[in-house]
């Protein structure tokens, strides 16, 4: 399969995963999930954003004025991408934050998905106690994967000449994070270490970029993101388990008179 073919397939598992939210079940779990993200990621943008814009604005102060008559527009542009990296960086943590507390419910989400396209419940057979443990261990592991990563690239921008290449790569970089970030609930509920979710996401990375790209976008935008982080929950349900051979492609769908997406083989 192409390249091409497998990017567009996991495009199209953004969009998949707001048609599953309708399965029964879902919907009675998306509350507490939506408040989670509404407080902690409004709590992180207005504890943050104000003083990283106001360093942005400052990049001007102290310029020559010759180097602001030649250089404006390149100054202009650099800061454009600073703040549009900085507003993602700030949307993506604090919705990574968010799904680490809601994780217990995104968990039961992805396993009504799971058994509605395969057929089949998660594998693992824990109390709900040791699920809900589990699920917090395991955002903690991915949380422990991702932030320094962020941080990272966020040092990165402050950095003159390497952050115009910083906002490029910092969004490649979040795009493979929400992508793992939210493809990970069905290994986790099927018992599969979070190492092997990142090694076979790796061996598809076209798709994963796929689906990770858009997610990243709609994260990274305020309001839209509490729509989009349970939506990225059952796409990525939906890709891992393709990615995985655990589906088809269009079993457990209505539309079933032909696949929702190409083969990611």
């Amino acid at each position: 399969m192409r390249l091409t073919e497998q990017f567009d397939a996991g495009v199209r598992a953004l969009p998949l995963g707001f048609r599953l939210l309708r399965t029964p079940g879902v919907p009675a779990r998306l509350t507490v999930p939506l408040l989670f993200t509404l407080v902690i990621y409004g709590g992180t943008l207005m504890l943050t954003l104000p003083s990283l814009l106001d360093w942005i604005a400052s990049l001007r102060d102290g310029a020559p004025g010759w180097v602001l008559e030649w250089f404006g527009w390149m100054i202009t542009a650099v800061q454009f991408l600073l703040a549009a990296l900085l507003v993602l960086l700030v949307g993506w943590v604090g919705v990574l934050v968010a799904s680490t507390l809601a994780s217990p419910f995104y968990g039961q989400i992805a396993g009504i998905i799971e058994t509605r396209l395969t057929g089949r419940a998660p594998r693992t057979n824990r109390s709900l106690a040791a699920e809900i443990g589990a699920g917090l261990v395991r955002e903690m592991q991915k949380l422990a994967w991702a932030l320094p990563r962020f941080l990272a690239v966020l040092l990165l921008s402050f950095v003159p000449g390497v952050n115009v290449i910083a906002a490029p790569l910092s969004f490649l970089l979040g795009a493979w994070i929400m992508a793992v970030q939210f493809a990970d609930f069905t290994p986790e509920n099927n018992g599969l270490p979070f190492k092997e979710t990142r090694a076979t996401l790796a061996r598809r990375r076209a798709l994963t970029l796929g689906f990770g790209v858009p997610t990243a976008v709609g994260i990274g935008i305020p309001l839209v993101n509490l729509l989009v982080a349970p939506a990225a929950v059952a796409g990525g349900t939906a890709l891992w388990l393709r990615a995985s051979g655990a589906w088809d492609g269009f079993s457990g769908l209505k539309e079933t008179a032909e696949p929702v997406a190409p083969s990611a083989r």
